[in-house]
């Protein structure tokens, strides 16, 4: 299946989007249990971005996150642990 994955940042949020051509199929977060190796993505993305939802596109459908950057998020690379 074409997938297409789409970063975008601004200066308040980051937002990650996922589009593909089934629009039929809407997302659902299933229970997955500790042994099951699919079905965590949208219970991670609830877990913990801001916001995040699903748009219906002319083909197909987009599911997104979003993060807000205004909370004092600080990246730092190399850093170590």
């Amino acid at each position: 299946m074409l997938r297409a994955y789409h970063l975008f940042t601004t200066a308040t949020a980051l937002r990650v989007e996922i589009s593909d051509p089934r629009g039929e199929r809407l997302p659902c977060a299933p229970d997955a249990t500790s042994d099951d190796q699919f079905g965590r993505g949208l219970a991670l993305a609830e877990a913990l971005a801001d916001d995040w939802g699903i748009t219906p596109r002319t083909v197909g459908k987009t599911v997104y996150a979003e993060w807000l950057l205004t909370r004092g998020l600080v990246l730092v690379r190399g850093a170590e642990q």
